[in-house]
């Protein structure tokens, strides 16, 4: 009796009113945001820390004065960093370990209320998309995989896809020429980050669904992310390489973009020869 986008998933449950229960305090919120972006994400490394930990902490305030949680940020912010705090907490629970299955369907009871408000702010942003407009649907559709939640994931991944190609990240023409209005390299890289990240993420569901890709390869010429860490990264550009150290987060990206585009590839021809031959 599941609705057709959610058949075969975990129910996500239902919350009343348009806040959270609760939120741990400042300082847990930024254990918990780092322990996103130092483990639970790997390679799907498509935020600038710095810019979301400045979120967190006007979220936070807004939280304990009772104001709305998106004031002074906007919608699609705050759902980017309560996605991540979703996936962070149940990271850190899972990684506890769960005595018996109440304490694990508790753990992730309290992981999906801040999902659910997430989906409810960015499913309530107004105006023309944003990059942070696909960035929140992204990491709803990797909250989604994590909690195994893959019909759903899927039909979330959608709108994602029409958010970065909406907003011409697949090409690097239409990024640079007018799709952006900010000459900001932050926010360039960013996109640049995020499209790599749902490219990745869409060959991953079609192995998962053995579904077609939506992202054709002859249609981008985005270039991949510079190998530049989040804290040497300013809105005029990187900082002095040579006070950089050699290893990098984003090359992980950088790398995992790579093999994907090389299976991807490998993939088509392969259908390509079974046609013909068949």
């Amino acid at each position: 009796n599941q609705s057709l986008m959610t058949a075969g998933d975990k129910p996500l449950p239902e919350f009343p009113g348009n806040g959270l229960s609760t939120l741990p305090d400042l300082a847990e919120c930024k254990r918990l945001l780092a322990l996103y972006f130092e483990v639970c994400i790997a390679t799907y490394r498509m935020l600038h820390r710095p810019t979301a930990e400045r979120w967190l902490a006007i979220l936070k305030r807004n939280h304990d004065e009772g104001r709305a949680l998106w004031s002074d940020i906007g919608r699609a912010e705050a759902a980017i960093v309560l996605a991540a705090l979703a996936i962070a907490r149940l990271h850190q629970e899972k990684s506890r370990g769960f005595l018996s299955e109440e304490d694990e369907s508790q753990a992730l009871r309290a992981s999906d209320e801040l999902y659910v408000l997430s989906t409810r702010f960015a499913d309530d942003e107004a105006g023309f998309p944003r990059l942070e407009s696909a960035q929140a649907k992204v990491i709803h559709v990797l909250y989604l995989l994590t909690t195994s939640r893959f019909n759903r994931g899927w039909y979330v991944f959608g709108n994602a896809l029409h958010l970065v190609t909406a907003l011409g990240l697949y090409r690097r023409g239409n990024w640079k020429r007018g799709i952006s209005s900010r000459n900001d390299y932050i926010h360039t890289q960013c996109g640049i980050r995020t499209f790599w990240t749902a490219y990745i993420v869409d060959n991953y569901l079609a192995v998962i669904f053995g579904r077609p890709r939506h992202f054709h390869d002859e249609d981008i010429n985005q270039d991949l992310p510079e190998s530049v860490d989040d804290e040497a990264m300013t809105v005029d550009g990187p900082i002095n390489a040579a006070d950089t150290p050699k290893d990098c987060h984003i090359d992980a990206l950088i790398f995992h973009a790579r093999l994907v585009s090389s299976i991807a590839r490998s993939c088509t021809r392969l259908g390509s020869l079974t046609v013909k031959y068949n």
